[in-house]
């Protein structure tokens, strides 16, 4: 539920403590910072120069799917029923061929290009390629053709023929199979084809069931596909003008993943993330980053030979070892885990002056052509810890929480760390009310903002700026799906270049009080209490008596949601026992949480029902069909 900002000043301590106890400080005015303390951006793709174009920050290990070039990244376009075919030589696809051919007495495999090749995917049904024409001598009519489609795609009909004239429309293959494939290469390392190619049964020709058409067209249930192979069997003569393959109009998933990147200054803090579009939150991609102190997330060991010693080597030398060689390969724990940007801010912890990302693309046309990673100078915070208390609950049920965190500040003389005024925490629990705040466990004043289905935000009074500065926040709320998060950060605002910018600085869990044990930002559903997606339904009165004495004269039908990642359709309907749709109380797509549904006992034209019984329904288009809960009310007069 939406709430404004409130102001609490005063707030009684559930526990005391007098290591950490603190007098309350007198609120004061902000200072603005000087533009020293400055944001600044790490910048790739387009306009970065050689050095951060996307091709030379490309982890080529790691990316799938996707099409690379200095200055942009992007998935290619497609509709239902493009033919992509027509488009092979635009994406940088090719098309090319593989035949054996007798060499001093044996059969020698050739690949590459033949003349006529391009004829087959220029969308020109007069034009063909004859492999009995294909050259001085030509080539065998055994061969096998391999259009690269330049990028994956899902692909679901192909259609092929030869000239459709009465002189050579008699010249279509007989005996020949088509196979697909979405390996990264079809090729082996001496160049013959390999594959492997995936068959299409639909289009499988052989002497005993030979193809009697000129034109072949299948439809198949779609496959993903970069190659397309046409192998002959074919010892008469053939032609074909064109090969079309089309797309469903969908893309696989294409990732790009970067190598380690390093900013500016030796520790920042990683904020916004922006596209030359805007937020990158606008985009249909999932961005994950993670961080760390030097270029090797990733470790890599060779065996010495001494029992089972290791020693550290690069990722190249670890690569070119012997089998025997190859020690473990393994997490740089100095490493941030991966985490995944939301609402266009870096989650990753800590002040690493190196960064990782990795994109997820899922949908077709969707291009970056320059991503800028902003990132602050000074730190808020050297480091912040926090975690949640209780760290299992019964789904549903409003419950006390506990948020501790515990700010180090300066701890050595390299960090500069400059304090915070809000502390944020975002979460898919229902957040009904902040209890109290307290600071060293003094309750201290503040306001908060609780965003619905969101989380909440507490203003301090004062600028926290002391090392070791233990901060806790009693709220309550309701969990409404397993390993809900309470993700923690503090923020600022500094004047930037003129502007005024906010500067986030993200928590990592760890247990910073003794009292509650777990150190977690997570809280999960306590075990024996099994979760229905739409459940707790509970109308306030089963009996309406809608005749204005404010008595029953409504009904609210509450009901939880659970487990949704997503706002889902859901809708609250009226009937009468004879199956008529009377009224919808409720037809939105629903976040999980408590909702509830007013009837009056109405119908659509606002005209009261006549006495009687009728049922209330409640749908949820969940993703393995409709869930559905319903009951009877009574309305009498």
């Amino acid at each position: 539920m939406n709430r404004s900002v409130f102001l609490l000043t005063h707030a009684v301590s559930t526990r005391t403590s007098a290591l950490r106890a603190a007098a309350l400080v007198a609120l004061f005015l902000a200072v603005p910072w000087s533009d020293a303390e400055a944001i600044d951006s790490l910048v790739v793709g387009q306009g970065a120069g050689n050095l951060f174009g996307w091709r030379n920050v490309a982890d080529w290990g790691s990316i799938d799917r996707v099409t690379v070039t200095y200055d942009s990244l992007f998935k290619w376009d497609v509709t239902a029923g493009d033919n992509l075919s027509a488009g092979v030589l635009r994406r940088g696809g090719r098309i090319f061929a593989s035949y054996s051919v007798v060499e001093e007495d044996s059969l020698v495999e050739v690949v590459g290009s033949l003349p006529g090749l391009e004829y087959l995917v220029d969308s020109d049904g007069a034009t063909a390629f004859d492999p009995d024409h294909a050259g001085e001598t030509g080539v065998p009519r055994a061969v096998r053709i391999v259009v690269d489609l330049g990028a994956s795609f899902s692909i679901n009909r192909i259609r092929l023929h030869p000239r459709l004239d009465d002189a050579h429309r008699i010249r279509f293959p007989q005996q020949f199979v088509v196979g697909t494939s979405d390996a990264d290469g079809v090729l082996n390392t001496n160049g013959g084809l390999t594959g492997p190619f995936t068959g299409i049964s639909q289009l499988n020709f052989s002497s005993i069931l030979p193809n009697a058409e000129p034109v072949v067209d299948r439809i198949f249930a779609s496959r993903e596909a970069r190659y397309v192979m046409i192998g002959t069997e074919a010892v008469q003569p053939w032609e074909l003008a064109e090969i079309e393959i089309y797309g469903d109009g969908t893309v696989p998933v294409g990732v790009f993943q970067s190598t380690p990147l390093p900013a500016r200054n030796p520790f920042p803090v990683w904020g916004k993330v922006r596209y030359e579009g805007g937020d990158i939150s606008n985009l249909p991609v999932v961005m994950q980053t993670r961080t760390g102190p030097d270029r090797t997330p990733i470790l890599h060991y060779r065996f010495t030979g001494v029992g089972d010693d290791v020693t550290l080597v690069s990722s190249g030398v670890w690569g070119a070892l012997p089998e025997e060689e190859k020690g473990p390969v393994q997490p740089n724990p100095e490493w941030s885990l991966w985490s995944t940007v939301s609402a266009g801010v870096i989650r990753s912890t800590a002040l690493h002056p190196y960064v990782q990302f990795r994109l997820r693309f899922s949908e077709p046309g969707t291009i970056i052509r320059r991503l800028i990673l902003e990132y602050a100078e000074p730190a808020l915070v050297e480091r912040l810890q926090a975690e949640v208390y209780p760290r299992e609950v019964v789904p549903g049920q409003e419950q006390e929480f506990t948020l501790s965190v515990l700010s180090h500040m300066i701890t050595n003389n390299r960090t500069v760390a400059t304090g915070f005024r809000q502390l944020e925490v975002l979460t898919g629990a229902s957040v009904r009310a902040i209890d109290r705040v307290l600071i060293d466990d003094v309750p201290v004043p503040y306001s908060a903002s609780i965003r619905a289905g969101d989380g909440f935000t507490i203003f301090f009074g004062r600028r926290i700026d002391q090392d070791g500065t233990f901060v806790q926040v009693v709220f309550h709320a309701a969990v409404f799906r397993d390993a809900t998060r309470f993700e923690t950060r503090v923020s600022e605002q500094r004047i930037a270049n003129g502007k005024l910018e906010s500067v986030y600085q993200t928590a990592e869990a760890g247990d910073v009080d003794a009292e509650f044990p777990g150190g977690e930002l997570v809280v999960r559903i306590a075990a024996g209490n099994e979760l229905q997606v739409v459940d707790n339904v509970a109308p306030s009165t089963t009996v309406l008596t809608p005749n204005g004495d404010t008595f029953n004269d409504v009904t609210t039908i509450a009901f939880d949601l659970f487990k949704l990642t997503r706002p889902t359709r859901a809708s609250v309907e009226i009937f009468d026992l004879g199956g008529r749709r009377l009224r919808w109380l409720i037809n939105e797509d629903l976040p999980d949480g408590h909702h509830a549904a007013v009837w009056d006992g109405t119908d659509e034209a606002g005209l009261l029902v006549a006495p009687g019984s009728y049922l209330y329904r409640i749908s949820l288009d969940g993703d393995s069909g409709t869930v559905t809960r319903q009951g009877v009310l009574g309305v009498i007069y």
